[in-house]
């Protein structure tokens, strides 16, 4: 079962290869950004793409992307001024949660609403007028939060699966309520062990204040999971796990391709571009909690979509 390249990830990765580098620096010209693709082009040229996966791609395109503007951490700027943004919106969000008459489904639906933070989103974000609509958002279908919630309920030992820096700290809004709610969860936290892209990393993570809450564990320096490239404690907690919540399209892209017999895994996050669309059949920007089952596979792996209402 394979989360397979499709035609739109080969083009979006070109694009994001010119798109994070005009972010990034303002003085590079397109001769540069124009090299920077010509050796992403290279690269795959070399590779059979009917067997790589998107998190590899991905990994190939960001390292080119930092070798050409010569930083290790491209996006650090990026990350730490997100962080600053949600950390300030924290107040406001355990005000709306408190007073919700379902603060379990509140927090998830801020959880997800989390995954917007993007190095390609718009920063201002209304989150009173954004959370509000969200209690008409069935998050993808009409049982979608009930079918989770029981989930949540008799589970024992929950892994979530981290994503993006400033999404991080909505994260642990989520964390927190689920703790007060039930508190003999065993909650654990991953980051990716080196940086990525904008995706959370430890560093990341005890800015948000998920350290103090749980145990964070790291794992792969890809973006989405690489089992291979996991570490010991990142490996553990994945095998014993009951429940994994999986954030953002990248953790998507890789988790369908492995196997968590063990657990219930759910999917969150927003779909962002032209391919989760038309795998989940939604318009642009539609917030998404998904349950991974065999009928999500096959429909991936037949790429027989339906084409989503605008």
């Amino acid at each position: 079962m394979t989360m397979r390249i499709f035609t739109e990830c080969i083009s979006c990765l070109f694009d994001q290869i010119d798109r994070a580098i005009r972010l990034l620096s303002l003085s590079c010209s397109d001769d540069i950004i124009i090299s920077a693709q010509q050796e992403f082009m290279k690269i795959i040229a070399d590779m059979d793409l009917h067997k790589v996966k998107n998190h590899e791609l991905s990994y190939e395109a960001y390292r080119i992307v930092g070798k050409t503007l010569n930083v290790s951490d491209p996006f650090k700027e990026q990350k730490e001024r997100f962080n600053k943004i949600a950390l300030d919106l924290l107040p406001q969000v355990r005000v709306l949660i408190q007073g919700s008459k379902n603060p379990i489904s509140t927090a998830l639906r801020a959880c997800i609403l989390g995954n917007s933070i993007d190095f390609g989103a718009p920063l201002q974000i209304n989150l009173s007028e954004e959370l509000g609509n969200l209690e008409k958002n069935d998050l993808g279908g009409p049982n979608n939060i009930e079918t989770f919630i029981r989930s949540l309920e008799r589970s024992k030992n929950i892994l979530i699966l981290g994503d993006n820096a400033g999404e991080i700290v909505f994260d642990r809004i989520f964390i927190e309520t689920v703790m007060n709610n039930f508190p003999n969860k065993h909650i654990y936290y991953s980051v990716r062990k080196a940086p990525i892209i904008n995706d959370s990393t430890l560093e990341d993570a005890k800015i948000a204040g998920i350290t103090e809450l749980c145990t964070v564990v790291e794992s792969s320096a890809t973006a989405g999971i690489s089992l291979e490239d996991s570490s010991p404690e990142f490996l553990s907690e994945f095998k014993s796990a009951d429940l994994i919540i999986s954030k953002g399209q990248g953790n998507f892209e890789s988790l369908v391709d492995i196997s968590a017999d063990t657990a219930e895994v759910y999917f969150l996050l927003k779909a962002k571009c032209p391919l989760m669309e038309k795998i989940f059949s939604v318009p642009s920007g539609t917030l998404l909690l998904v349950k991974k089952e065999e009928e999500l596979i096959e429909r991936i792996n037949s790429g027989k979509f339906r084409v989503a209402n605008a």
